[in-house]
């Protein structure tokens, strides 16, 4: 069923350790990777667009004020990330959003990988670089 609509699941919200002025630094992070993995034009994305606007909303909640909002940016090289990371950072200026872009350098054999496996990469990936981070704004594959 193809109803071209955006879903957000929020599951145990209210359980949510929410930082507090004495916590180490907390991020809510933005993954904004199209739900192909191949797929890499977030300016054309919408639901890109959407996430990152929810994210926003939730840093501006009085309550996750300590937090800092950061937007992964993913890159099979680091010539790419950079290009990537300036696009990002324009993308937020022109929504006026308030956030640090990060370059996450996907594995080399990232493009061999056959399509499940680029998505468990890519989740192994998000663990990696989630350590700090109190909520995460990312999509999920069709079923």
């Amino acid at each position: 069923m193809a109803l071209r609509k955006n879903l957000c699941i929020l599951r145990h919200f209210h359980k949510l350790k929410r930082p507090t002025a004495s916590s180490s630094a907390m991020f809510i992070d933005v993954w904004p990777v199209p739900p192909h993995p191949t797929s890499t034009h977030i300016e054309d994305d919408t639901t890109s667009m959407f996430l990152l606007q929810l994210s926003c909303i939730l840093h501006m909640v009085g309550s996750w004020g300590g937090t800092r909002l950061r937007v992964m940016a993913t890159s099979p090289s680091q010539n790419i990330g950079t290009t990537e990371k300036v696009q990002l950072e324009g993308i937020l200026k022109i929504l006026r959003i308030e956030a640090r872009v990060q370059t996450v350098i996907l594995p080399e054999e990232y493009d061999n990988l056959s399509e499940v496996e680029k998505y468990q990469s890519l989740n192994q990936t998000i663990k990696e670089n989630s350590q700090n981070t109190v909520v995460t704004f990312m999509y999920l594959p069709r079923p």
